[in-house]
């Protein structure tokens, strides 16, 4: 499967990119999603309140359920970062997959 997102970097830039999707995961103390792709050198982080999370993991379970084999994350920049990094941004509130 893969997932195609808007991405912010470290510098600002924004650009679209296509990645394989492996999954994602909650980290609570930073009230972020940390999705794993194919990239080993950085983390895309999605700055979004628990109870949001859970809404993105119930939308994401359908796609695949559905066998759908691209998702896109619409509605908000993924934060692109170093593998590792934190980095801090209001919570995402407008989030949706298509």
């Amino acid at each position: 499967m893969f997932i195609k997102m808007q991405c912010l970097d470290t510098y600002d830039f924004v650009l679209p990119e296509i990645c394989s999707f492996h999954g994602f995961r909650y980290d609570k103390v930073n009230r972020s999603a940390i999705i794993s792709t194919e990239h080993t050198h950085h983390d895309y982080i999605i700055p979004l309140d628990e109870e949001d999370y859970r809404k993105l993991e119930q939308a994401i379970w359908e796609k695949i359920s559905q066998g759908q084999q691209m998702i896109e994350l619409v509605g908000g920049d993924v934060l692109r970062v170093r593998r590792g990094e934190i980095r801090r941004a209001a919570p995402l509130k407008n989030l949706t997959v298509f």
